[in-house]
Order: structure tokens, then C-alpha cells, then sequence
């Protein structure tokens, strides 16, 4: 709410502020619940935005959905203007049972049944690494229970991750060229959402036989 208020003050009688927050229906639906740690606490979806920016008199013109980090909700504000994109998002939205308890119910399930999948996955190659040491990352490898025994270690790009361990399951971090030097049978892809970027980088990986697994939003072998 201070922020809204804030947005209301600082906002020129015809100026358009851009707000782009987690969208709730896109975590929800894609099951993307790596996604979720300290620094992404909270999920919106488009009716409680216009709920919010209604309370301080501001008019959400414009909403879309953008497919970053695992889907982005992303909304226009003015002091006046047609809400007619906005309102149509809340109708969806209610269409497609946001404002229902059974959307959110089965949640735990899926995730459960991913765990199933991405460990059946895993236990289909002989020997597997981990690919990109994000906070997702974390997240997954910490669920899932993939510690240092089944995922021994995790290559990143970034020097300054180089030689530390992931938190909780203790892997070291490596430099990409692990994938070329060590030749595990496949590595999983833990920051899925830059999946087509990483895949362009590592051709070499996957041109002497190695694979992605790509855990979410569904298990893919790549």
C-alpha cells in the first residue's frame, strides 16, 4: 500500500508508471515453485493489482503477461484511462479459477509428482551434474533432497561462484568447462528458464553425447 500511494504522488497528471511483479497464475499453472525464496515472497495476479491501485486512486490501462522468470505479470497505471485490457485480464482470471480454492489445492501434488519425475529422470543416467548455481536452483536441489551424492557437482559461468558450494546440499560449483572435461552422461538444467540461452552455449556439451534435463515447467531431455 505504500508503494501504491508513493506511485499516486510521484506520478505526473499524464504519466504512466510500469509495474512488473511474479504473476500467481503462471507459478501456480507452470508449477514453478523454485521460484519462490526470500527475495520473491509475494504473487500477484491482475485482479488483486487492480484492487490495490483502485484503493488509491489509480486506473491499471494496460496488463499483459510476459514469459520472464517463469511468467511476469506485467501492468500500466495513470491517473485516468480505459481499463478495458485490465478488466478483461480479471475476467480470464476468474475463468480460469483463480478465485477458487481448488486452483492452489493440488499445488503440493504437482510438486510432489515433479520430484517424481525429475529423480526418475536423473536415475535414467548414469552419471549427472547440475548446470547453473542460481537461487532456483537452491531451491530445487533443496527439496528434492539432490545432494552432492546424486548431483556431485554444478557448473557456472559466474568466477565469483567458482570454487564456493551450493547451500544445503553441498555441491562445488565449477566452471562450465566441467561439461567438456568430465563428460557426465547429463546435466540439470536448474535455471530452466534461460534454457534456450544455455543450450546456444554449451553446443560442444551436447555434440559429445551429453544431455539437459530441464525439470520444469515439465521434464524434458534435451
Amino acid at each position: 500500500n505504500e508503494i501504491a500511494a508513493g506511485i499516486r504522488i510521484a506520478l505526473a497528471p499524464r504519466g504512466v508508471a510500469h509495474v512488473e511483479v511474479p504473476s500467481v497464475r503462471r507459478m501456480i499453472e507452470g508449477g514453478a515453485f523454485d521460484t519462490i525464496y526470500h527475495e520473491h515472497r509475494c504473487y500477484f495476479s491482475a485482479a488483486a493489482l487492480q484492487s490495490l491501485f483502485h484503493r488509491h486512486g489509480l486506473r491499471m490501462i494496460g496488463a499483459e503477461i510476459l514469459e520472464i522468470h517463469g511468467g511476469s505479470l506485467h501492468v500500466r497505471l495513470a491517473h485516468e484511462g480505459d481499463e478495458s485490457q485490465a478488466d478483461a485480464m480479471v475476467r480470464d482470471e476468474r475463468a480460469a479459477g483463480l478465485f477458487d480454492d481448488r486452483f492452489y489445492a493440488d499445488f503440493k501434488a504437482r510438486v510432489a509428482r515433479a520430484k517424481s519425475e525429475v529423480v526418475g529422470a536423473i536415475d535414467s543416467f548414469g552419471t549427472v551434474a547440475g548446470y547453473g548455481a542460481a537461487a532456483k536452483g537452491v531451491v530445487l536441489l533443496n527439496s528434492f533432497g539432490l545432494d552432492a551424492e546424486r548431483i556431485p557437482w554444478v557448473s557456472d559461468v559466474s568466477p565469483h561462484k567458482q570454487g564456493r558450494f551450493v547451500p544445503g546440499t553441498r555441491q562445488r560449483i565449477v566452471a562450465p568447462s566441467a561439461l567438456l572435461e568430465a563428460k557426465p552422461d547429463a546435466a540439470l538444467l536448474l535455471p530452466w528458464n534461460l534454457k534456450d540461452e544455455i543450450v546456444r552455449m554449451n553446443r560442444a556439451f551436447l555434440d559429445q553425447g551429453g544431455r539437459f534435463i530441464v525439470p520444469i515447467p515439465k521434464v524434458v531431455i534435451v
